[in-house]
């Protein structure tokens, strides 16, 4: 029985060398190889463009007004330290602006933090920042949902240590 496996083995090795042949004689090995590859690079930088150079330029909504939530804000409109960074936060007044901005693609997304999130994320409850979005623009969509999912889950575990530590009878560190 191995030997039959091995000639059906061997006559499919024989018909892919033979299509292979027929396919280099023809070019349509070098078109699949590389034209066809290199066609597709091309039309797809071309469709997303320079978003991999570009900044982001988010707004930011305070809605809780909390002194939690007031430093936040604070430190993402501060931005980076090293002056790097291809984030860029900008404080709006009130999630109508913030929309409005954002459908005129004067932003590239918006985050807005709600009423009780600084209560929700030292209680340890779950805390949730909205993000508003342009559906034209996927990818600072996308940046601002990760963004917003990164501060959410940070002050969800700081909450949740706080929680516990109460829990336990040491109470959370005075101010």
């Amino acid at each position: 029985q191995q030997g039959r496996l091995f000639q059906a083995q061997a006559r499919d090795l024989l018909e892919r060398m033979r299509d292979l042949r027929r396919r280099v004689r023809n070019r349509s090995a070098l078109v699949m190889a590389f034209v066809g590859p290199l066609a597709l690079a091309v039309v797809f930088s071309t469709l997303v463009g320079g978003a991999s150079g570009g900044t982001f330029e988010l707004g930011v909504v305070d809605l809780d007004r909390s002194h939690v939530t007031t430093a936040l804000v604070d430190s993402l409109v501060a931005g980076p330290t090293d002056g790097g960074g291809q984030l860029r936060f900008v404080r709006v007044h009130d999630e109508a602006g913030a929309r409005s901005s954002v459908e005129d693609e004067d932003l590239g997304a918006a985050l807005v933090l709600p009423v009780g999130f600084a209560a929700a994320a030292t209680s340890g409850q779950r805390t949730g920042i909205t993000v508003l979005r342009d559906p034209d623009r996927a990818v600072s969509g996308q940046v601002a949902e990760s963004v917003a999912s990164t501060i959410a889950s940070g002050y969800e575990r700081v909450g949740l240590s706080v929680a516990v530590l109460a829990a336990l009878g040491d109470g959370p560190p005075s101010e």
